[in-house]
């Protein structure tokens, strides 16, 4: 999904002509990530057997991801608009729909996803 992602948001770089790339695949990327919030991951919400709190996870994961993901992307495809600066702009907004994607557990220097902090222990108990 990441180099998809990342062809998504680069292929900005060449302005207009990066549109035939640019809104197909992240047109299909985006929409997925909306369905998949919505319709999919929604069902294991409404249909829990145990009185379990999950609806926060739920708002801060899938919904944040697809909400923030598509204000991205359509900001990225507004700012291609503008040749030369889409350059800088592309690569910009890349590194933030990637980053975005893996909810900011993303090394930048080393273009890999790295293991949230939770993982380590290193959590506050009253977020629970």
């Amino acid at each position: 999904m990441q180099d998809l992602l990342w062809i998504a948001h680069l292929s900005g770089m060449a302005s207009w002509l990066g549109w035939i790339i640019m809104l197909p695949l992240g047109g299909i990327i985006y929409t997925w990530l909306l369905v998949k919030a919505f319709f999919l991951d929604i069902l294991s919400i409404l249909f829990l057997e145990e009185e379990v709190h999950v609806l926060k996870a739920y708002m801060m994961g899938p919904v944040r991801r697809a909400i923030m993901g598509n204000f991205i992307f359509w900001n990225n495809v507004a700012w291609s608009n503008i040749p030369g600066l889409s350059i800088l702009t592309s690569i910009i907004f890349g590194y933030w729909g990637v980053a975005d994607y893996y909810d900011y557990n993303y090394d930048m220097e080393t273009f890999t996803p790295t293991p949230p902090a939770w993982m380590y222990g290193d959590h506050d108990d009253d977020m629970m």
